[in-house]
């Protein structure tokens, strides 16, 4: 079950990256998964929702790519310079994720994942706070 929906998720990444989020379809979308209507509907309630999760998906996996570089905790010029570097490496590497964080999810549909998305950025934020406050 869990790969069906990771299956979903991968193939809206495509899609989304494709075709924009007003552009994409769910049938394109499953089509691409290779998963029936009734699939999609037994993960999803809608695309919106499909994008509110894909969207808390890749924030979580961009944030663990940033914490992971001050743990353990290097100073202050060092630390900055791995945020740097990461967060840079990462937009490089995973182009189509970075561009829905950074581009696509900026669309109406992302008030649906406001206070969720804020909550991450939060523990995020603590993070880096617990790695800067010493220095």
């Amino acid at each position: 079950m869990a790969r069906a929906r990771d299956d979903l998720l991968t193939a809206a990444l495509a899609v989304f990256d494709q075709d924009g989020f007003e552009g994409a379809t769910v049938a394109a979308i499953r089509e691409r998964a290779g998963a029936s209507n009734g699939s999609f509907f037994h993960f999803f309630n809608s695309k919106r929702e499909l994008a509110g999760t894909l969207f808390l998906e890749l924030l979580r996996r961009y944030h663990i790519a940033m914490l992971d570089v001050i743990d353990p905790p290097p100073g202050a010029e060092e630390g900055i310079a791995r945020l740097i570097r990461t967060h840079l490496a990462w937009v490089v590497n995973n182009r189509s994720e970075a561009n829905f964080l950074f581009e696509i999810s900026r669309s109406e549909w992302a008030q649906d994942v406001r206070d969720a998305r804020k909550a991450r950025n939060a523990t995020v934020a603590e993070g880096v706070e617990a790695w800067r406050a010493p220095l």
